[in-house]
């Protein structure tokens, strides 16, 4: 798992919880490395 993480320029983070259990966290970056820059903005008529 911490392969295909680092592979996406993210983060993971696993271990034990005091009293809940175990935890597992994986950020990820929302743009990819090499991926063109969408832009979502809409003109105005």
């Amino acid at each position: 798992m911490g392969e295909r993480v680092a592979l996406l320029d993210g983060t993971l983070r696993a271990g034990p919880e005091p009293g809940h259990g175990w935890r597992v966290e994986v950020v990820l970056p929302r743009k990819i490395r090499g991926q063109a820059e969408v832009n979502e903005t809409r003109e105005k008529v």
